[in-house]
């Protein structure tokens, strides 16, 4: 308590003032790799990115090094983007690029990137699988193409344009959002779960690499029209981020999965029944998500924030393969009684 006193004279006046001391909040960062893990083949090159998050108002550069943890394994190198500067509650990436060579040794490797700004340091580890090519009679380079990448397994290069422009609206987009890189925390452990095997197999049969082309097709489509929210709200990364993600999750949910829903609603009465009553359920849920993605926003409840962005993604896919699906059930059968 201040107590300030005037006089003027016989006259005097005060009046009290109160000061309240709070305990200044300092600017920090945090360093993640996504995914944290990165497997490869002698020959092979294989990446993994760094994501630089600002906490409390943080906006400075940050260096960012790697090194290995215990002996360095011959035969593999690195490189690393660095300086990144994440904006004010936003994040900053930088790929890590691992290359191993012909004659590396196989075996798992743990590196230590390590990021520091002024007194601020801080670490994420990244793991590094090695395993040996094992060669095939059919000539191919998916020797030198990261197992782990569906769509590279897929187009064959990880230089082929669709592969790019994946890696580019990852990388630039949504990795690049506090709301998308917690998502894509969440998205890349259930992703890189299967994976490598799936990319295995397409790059051994050509007959799978055909009619994975055909299935990714309509879902690069999309993922580019996903790009539209960030052209048209460039100042609002994370607004953008999320009007990204729920008109995804919308297409994805309209072009894959209507025609199956529908076959299943149009043979079960009980189905439809279950579907109709859960219309308003997920529209509640979806609508708390959202809630919840704008208080982990303000709070940078990173926890909140994987659960309530995955909610949204999963109730909005959801609820538009019931309603698409509904609605070609009623076409159907309103054709087949005329």
């Amino acid at each position: 308590m201040l107590t300030v006193v005037g006089v003027s004279g016989p006259i005097t006046a005060q009046a009290t003032v109160t000061v309240q001391v709070a305990k200044q909040q300092r600017a920090d960062f945090t360093v993640a790799a996504n995914p944290g893990t990165v497997s490869i083949t002698t020959g092979a090159t294989g990446s993994t990115v760094l994501t630089v998050l600002s906490k409390k108002g943080f906006n400075s550069p940050v260096a960012l090094s790697a090194n290995w943890q215990g002996p360095n394994p011959g035969g593999v190198s690195f490189t690393l983007q660095s300086p990144v500067t994440p904006t004010s509650g936003s994040a900053a990436t930088s790929t890590l690029t691992i290359t191993a060579t012909p004659a590396a040794v196989p075996g798992t490797y743990t590196l230590i990137v390590t990021g520091s700004s002024g007194a601020l340091l801080h670490t994420a580890q990244v793991t590094i699988v090695i395993s040996q090519l094992i060669t095939t009679t059919t000539s191919t380079t998916s020797g030198s193409t990261p197992q782990c990448f569906i769509a590279t397994a897929t187009y064959g290069s990880p230089l082929a344009p669709e592969v790019q422009f994946l890696r580019t609206f990852r990388d630039r987009e949504i990795m690049s959002t506090y709301v998308g890189w917690n998502f894509m925390i969440v998205f890349n452990a259930w992703y890189y779960s299967f994976s490598p095997s799936v990319a295995q197999s397409i790059t051994q049969h050509a007959t799978f690499q055909g009619a994975m082309k055909l299935i990714l097709y309509p879902a690069i489509t999309i993922l580019r029209l996903g790009v539209t929210p960030f052209v048209l709200f460039p100042a609002h990364r994370e607004l953008a981020a999320v009007l990204s993600g729920l008109l995804v999750s919308t297409m994805i949910g309209l072009v894959y999965l209507t025609i199956p829903a529908a076959l299943i609603l149009g043979r079960a009465n009980r189905a439809r029944r279950i579907g109709t009553r859960m219309d308003k359920a997920l529209a509640m849920v979806l609508t708390v998500s959202l809630l919840a993605i704008v208080t982990a926003e303000f709070s940078s409840s990173g926890i909140l924030m994987m659960l309530s962005s995955v909610t949204a993604i999963l109730s909005t896919l959801t609820l538009s393969t019931l309603l698409s699906s509904q609605a070609l059930v009623q076409v159907i059968r309103s054709r087949t009684h005329q």
